[in-house]
């Protein structure tokens, strides 16, 4: 939600759900609906500011976003809205999400909405905060859930008063500033932004000189620092970001500009990401064993899981692991992972409480409904895989009701589908993302590309099973993180993801 933050963050965490939903999917030629912008004002409001951003990824426009600020007497509403048009492996996908929150002129919080539309049908979470709770919707589709949740904790600021601290901090001289915010994106979590003062300078805007101030920003959540160039009258003027795949960029624009996507040319996120590995792996679908040698090319390696059929060991130079993938040897899980009530709950993503998800839960295990779980687990992965009658890239992330709906969708879509039977039927379940090996796809040849696929908690120990395949799983997968995705995006384990694509070799 700060200005420093807003345009590179939303957009990694929206291109995540494209990574990880190729392999294992063909290929459609329609796009998801696109973000509308933002709304005219009412009567009651007064627009205070209007600013508009055009995005780019690795030199190629890709988009826009909007963040407006407007007020009354009793409060204050900041509206951002992002949309992103990118092509993968072939398809022209578009995502895009609009967050609105409203607070009193005091900087008390009273409501947040975020409409995220990454599958074909928009999901709305809004919250509303209350002296002594948080009340949840989250609705896709006419379903809707209504839940009480805890307030968040710590001393979080409201954009609003993001504003008024920074401001007062630039003021002063200070040239670290540290303060914590909600952006919806990771649900009521607060992230922790430091931004630190990395010098001045000059900026050429519609053709004239302006100075700016220059910021490194890191977010909580994302392991990548965002370099921000901030005016005099507290103005973003620009924020850019390092992807592995290239440069994410947010620049000051018009509302002109920024709503016109130039040329037909769009930037490949998904092909760009594909990691040849350093000799072609034989037989890779049937393979039960394999040992894997990890290095980064630059920073050091982050930690990677030891869990389900992966352990891993990182080597004394801190840039290296070894992957040992045994898929008939799996971990047990850990007391915590254990005992966490996540893994069973329904949530926007994984809604096991909507009716289709219910029924189909049921339908699906009928033919082992009298076996062991591990037999129940992989009835319903093999349903899973028979049932996605499509298998597109051009939905980037939907629920696990739509994907009900519409049999549709790529590895994530399946993950997140058979996510939801698992729980539905009383198993314990998560997703798990990384990469998987393929002997060809999107035209190339013997490479990993980014992948997701679900882990069931079965008799303590967490079982791989990977509903896009003909078969339960195959030793060719490595892990990089896991998820209960309780919240509306993506949460912080996927931090990991973000720091490897386009930095690792195999």
């Amino acid at each position: 939600m700060t200005r420093s933050t807003v345009g590179p963050v939303p957009a990694i965490v929206l291109m995540l759900g494209l990574l990880l939903g190729g392999l294992g999917a063909g290929l459609l030629d329609q796009g998801a609906p696109a973000a509308a912008p933002p709304a005219a004002a009412s009567a009651e409001w007064t627009v205070s500011r209007d600013l508009w951003y055009t995005l780019s990824l690795g030199g190629q426009e890709c988009g826009w976003m909007n963040t407006r600020v407007e007020e009354r007497p009793d409060r204050y509403r900041t509206t951002t809205a992002l949309q992103m048009r990118i092509g993968r492996a072939g398809a022209a996908v578009e995502i895009g999400s609009n967050s609105v929150f409203e607070e009193t002129r005091d900087g008390d919080p009273i409501r947040l909405e975020l409409v995220q539309v990454t599958g074909n049908n928009p999901v709305v979470t809004e919250y509303e905060f209350t002296d002594d709770a948080v009340m949840q919707t989250v609705r896709q589709g006419g379903q809707q859930r209504r839940t009480r949740e805890p307030l968040p904790q710590g001393d979080w600021l409201t954009p609003m008063e993001v504003e008024r601290f920074t401001a007062a901090r630039r003021a002063a001289g200070a040239k670290t500033i540290e303060y914590e915010t909600i952006d919806g994106q990771q649900g009521l979590e607060p992230l922790k932004i430091t931004e630190t003062f990395q010098g001045k300078e000059t900026v050429t805007l519609d053709g004239r000189e302006v100075p700016v101030t220059v910021w490194s920003t890191q977010t909580s959540s994302v392991p990548i620092a965002a370099v921000s160039r901030i005016s005099e009258d507290e103005i973003m003027v620009s924020s850019s970001m390092k992807f592995g795949i290239g440069d994410l960029l947010t620049s000051l624009s018009t509302r002109e500009k920024a709503l016109k996507v130039k040329g037909a040319a769009l930037p490949e996120v998904m092909a760009a990401s594909f990691v040849r590995p350093s000799r072609p792996i034989p037989n890779a679908m049937q393979q039960r064993r394999l040992a894997l040698r990890l290095r980064t090319k630059d920073g050091p390696m982050p930690e990677l899981p030891s869990a389900g059929a992966q352990r891993v060991a990182v080597g004394p130079d801190g840039a290296t692991a070894e992957l040992h993938i045994d898929i008939d040897d799996p971990l047990p899980a850990s007391a915590e992972e254990q005992a966490d009530k996540a893994y069973l709950a329904a949530s926007s993503l994984v809604d096991t409480d909507d009716p289709i998800v219910r029924t189909l839960a049921e339908t699906a295990v009928k033919r082992a409904a009298k076996g062991t779980t591990m037999e129940k687990a992989e009835e319903l992965r093999a349903y899973v895989h028979r049932y996605i009658r499509e298998k597109g890239l051009a939905t980037a992330f939907a629920t696990a009701s739509e994907v009900a709906r519409r049999r549709t969708g790529d590895c994530s879509e399946h993950a997140v589908l058979l996510c939801a039977l698992l729980r539905a039927n009383g198993i314990p379940a998560r997703v798990a993302s990384g990469l998987i090996y393929a002997d060809a796809f999107a035209g190339q040849a013997d490479i990993f590309g980014w992948h997701m696929w679900t882990q069931a908690l079965i008799d303590g120990k967490w079982i791989d099973l990977d509903a896009t395949l003909p078969q339960r799983y195959n030793a060719a997968h490595i892990l990089v993180a896991t998820s209960p995705l309780s919240g509306t995006a993506f949460d912080d384990s996927m931090a990991v993801t973000v720091s490897l694509i386009g930095n690792l070799e195999i």
